[in-house]
């Protein structure tokens, strides 16, 4: 072959070498450029919390303040106060939420429809107040968005969530004695926050003074042997169970008609604790229960709520 002929060679080999590297990297790239990128990587779940992590000393405390301790045969950390003003405020400004209309409060002629709201509810409220005016549906709702903000916020687990104790719960945490306070009637000073003998309204304890006529706010009385206040008094506590008849005695049925219609056991929501117009001792005992529809606003009607670290067992709703 002549010398041409080998350099003429040459040169095709290596432009056909160049040719298929190019074509090699541009395969590649192509290649690379179809490929899914890698899925992203799952940040892990945070813990649970867990009851038997915190005590009344250490409190497990979320991120608007509000403090939970466990409760024995439970398995839900209880929030020692009733939902303050400024909780609630921060769920209806952060969702729009309209918890307002057809709210019961009191004036000179009973309980009647006043145009009044949580918000204004015809008495004079701090945010240290317990809400009040507030439903059954209001109260859940609040908790379902409580959960998502701590969820999201990483303070608790996916197993957790805010929610309105059972009857069974609150029975936990207020005990076996007849009053909240014990045995003794009129209440002993500083037990809670009722119809006393300050009120405007009638009738009145008798010998009892509390120093405020309508709601007082959350953690001014003395707390119970868990640490919790306003278990009796300041205002009735939604509970997530249905109402029975048979969840008050005979006795209670006769002392009050009203204790004696459950609606077929499916109609009405539990309450429980009294309120700072409460003044006859059945409705101040440890044991009684109220009722009213899951839509009813008071100026007497609150909540507290509890953390769930797992379903309540045997739960009826």
């Amino acid at each position: 072959m002549s010398l041409p002929a080998i350099r003429a060679a040459g040169f095709t080999s290596r432009r056909r070498l160049l040719w298929w590297l190019a074509l090699a990297a541009v395969h590649g790239s192509m290649t690379a450029a179809e490929s899914p990128p890698p899925p992203p990587r799952t940040p892990p779940s945070p813990p649970p919390v867990v009851p038997g992590d915190y005590s009344q000393t250490k409190p497990w405390v979320n991120a608007l303040g509000m403090k939970f301790v466990p409760v024995p045969g439970t398995s839900v950390l209880f929030s020692i106060w009733e939902t303050r003003v400024r909780d609630f405020r921060s769920f209806v400004d952060a969702t729009g939420y309209d918890a307002t209309g057809k709210m019961y409060s009191i004036g000179p002629d009973g309980w009647k429809l006043r145009g009044k709201t949580w918000r204004q509810p015809g008495f004079v409220q701090s945010v240290e107040h317990p809400v009040c005016g507030v439903s059954f549906n209001d109260a859940t709702r609040f908790c379902e968005w409580l959960t998502t903000r701590e969820r999201t916020a990483g303070t608790i687990g996916p197993q957790n969530r805010f929610r309105l104790p059972t009857d069974a719960e609150w029975s936990a945490a207020v005990g076996d004695s007849l009053y909240p306070w014990g045995k003794e009637w009129p209440p002993p000073h500083r037990a809670g926050n009722y119809g006393d003998s300050e009120s405007d309204l009638n009738p009145k304890i008798q010998g009892y003074r509390d120093g405020y006529s309508r709601t007082s706010p959350v953690g001014m009385f003395t707390p119970n042997r868990l640490g919790l206040y306003d278990l009796g008094g300041n205002v009735w506590e939604w509970c997530d169970t249905y109402y029975r008849k048979d969840m008050n005695s005979v006795r209670a049925r006769e002392q009050f008609p009203g204790f004696d219609e459950d609606g077929g056991g499916n109609k009405y929501r539990v309450l429980r604790g009294g309120s700072w117009d409460r003044v006859t001792p059945l409705f101040l005992e440890s044991g009684c229960r109220n009722n009213d529809v899951p839509e009813g606003r008071g100026d007497f009607l609150g909540f507290r709520c509890v953390l769930e670290s797992a379903p309540p067992a045997g739960s009826s709703k």
